[in-house]
């Protein structure tokens, strides 16, 4: 992880409740800290974190409102105040892959040269994750088979055609055959590209339901 010791952890929740912080009180500071998981009053992943940075006064979205934070300004916010970085195994896991596959699928797509916590975060948000931050693992092509009508002869003609697969596989260096597995965030663009967003709706399902049984 991120932050491993029990220094990192004070440095973290002192970060957190630095001087001019907005939580009302202890109970509000860690319902917030846990109301993502447990709730669904965030609409995204996204907008819980926002929330967080400006309680713990990161920022204050009085002066900078929701609707002008880029991903890259949320990202230098970030190591601003948690100056740590990921160990190169932890960033494996975090991706749900491993050291062998993801330098073979991804490291030179997400392209994080020095894995802080903001830079990961940023290639979270636009390159990894979906957009309602549903699924963070990759998403296998026999996963896509599981889908009525998309058998994997249908399914490869289908990528091929996809402009954003092409640059991914150009960027990565390997061919649709030899790629297992994608970003859920590309996958969802292909279904997007295809005008059938809603078996990605399905797919999602069909994931979230392995995970449950």
């Amino acid at each position: 992880m991120a932050v491993t010791t029990k220094n990192e952890w004070r440095d973290l929740l002192q970060s957190l409740v630095q001087s001019g912080h907005r939580w009302r009180c202890k109970e509000h500071f860690f319902l917030t800290l846990t109301s993502y998981h447990l709730s669904d009053d965030f609409k995204s992943l996204r907008r819980w974190l926002v929330y967080i940075m400006h309680h713990a006064n990161w920022l204050n979205l009085k002066e900078t409102p929701y609707i002008t934070l880029s991903d890259q300004m949320l990202a230098d916010f970030t190591d601003q105040h948690m100056p740590s970085t990921y160990d190169k195994e932890s960033m494996y896991e975090l991706f749900g892959t491993n050291r062998n596959t993801f330098k073979k699928n991804y490291a030179k797509y997400l392209q994080i040269k020095q894995p802080t916590i903001g830079q990961v975060m940023l290639a979270m948000f636009n390159q990894w994750r979906d957009t309602n931050q549903e699924l963070s693992e990759p998403i296998k092509k026999k996963d896509i088979s599981r889908l009525q009508g998309f058998y994997p002869k249908k399914t490869a003609r289908m990528f091929v055609e996809v402009p954003q697969v092409q640059d991914y596989l150009e960027t990565i260096g390997l061919s649709y055959e030899k790629a297992r597995e994608f970003p859920p965030r590309l996958i969802e663009i292909v279904f997007e590209e295809i005008g059938e967003p809603e078996r990605y709706k399905e797919l999602v399902a069909i994931l979230n339901q392995d995970e449950e049984a």
